[in-house]
């Protein structure tokens, strides 16, 4: 499993271009995965990325199961030391460890359509719905939230993308190894593509 970060140079048209069209950067991002021959490439390449902005610096974060095999366009700067591999990082969640974590999701449901044979995914817009699907979701994939906020106005959504999230950041403790890393690799709740569902982990402070 590798973790890269790029620098975004909002000089550059291409980097404009992905930062105003969440199709676009996802189509971006998975330009440095080109040669895999699969009809699912980001899920048969394990790729999950956030975009986190900090007033004009905004950085981009790539996860995969395998390193990149081409660059980015111009204007997405690798940082030095990417990829990095992080398989050791993922072995190294024990049961009990807490964590602090930061993720970028979108709390949904499936709600029927009449007259469709295919459901609809709805942005949960009450606060208590949100938190009762980040403790079932925490459930599921092998964690307790043992406290959390939602970061208020600041979730780096990328535009035009036809979807709402909120950033979850707060304490973890680890429940169950194998269904946390599973979380860890290939991320929690729907928009996987458009740069939710990663979980960004670092020790309490």
């Amino acid at each position: 499993m590798f973790l890269s970060c790029y620098i975004l140079d909002l000089r550059y048209p291409e980097v404009r271009r992905a930062l105003r069209n969440a199709y676009e950067m996802h189509r971006t991002v998975m330009s440095a995965f080109r040669f895999i021959d699969s009809k699912v490439p980001r899920q048969d390449m394990g790729v999950l990325f956030r975009l986190i902005t900090t007033g004009r610096v905004c950085k981009l974060y790539v996860s995969s199961a395998e390193k990149p095999f081409s660059d980015m366009p111009q204007g997405f700067v690798k940082q030095e030391g990417s990829p990095k591999e992080i398989t050791d990082i993922a072995k190294s969640f024990s049961e009990g460890r807490v964590l602090h974590f930061n993720l970028m999701a979108m709390p949904s449901k499936k709600v029927k359509v009449l007259d469709c044979k295919n459901s609809k995914r709805v942005f949960l817009g009450k606060e208590a719905d949100r938190e009762k699907w980040l403790m079932d979701k925490a459930m599921q994939n092998g964690f307790q939230v043992v406290s959390f906020f939602e970061q208020k106005g600041a979730d780096n959504r990328i535009k035009n993308g036809g979807y709402q999230s909120v950033v979850f950041q707060g304490l973890l403790r680890i429940i169950d190894q194998e269904k946390f890393r599973n979380a860890y690799q290939n991320g929690i709740g729907a928009e996987k593509a458009f740069g939710c569902g990663m979980l960004l982990l670092s020790n309490p402070s």
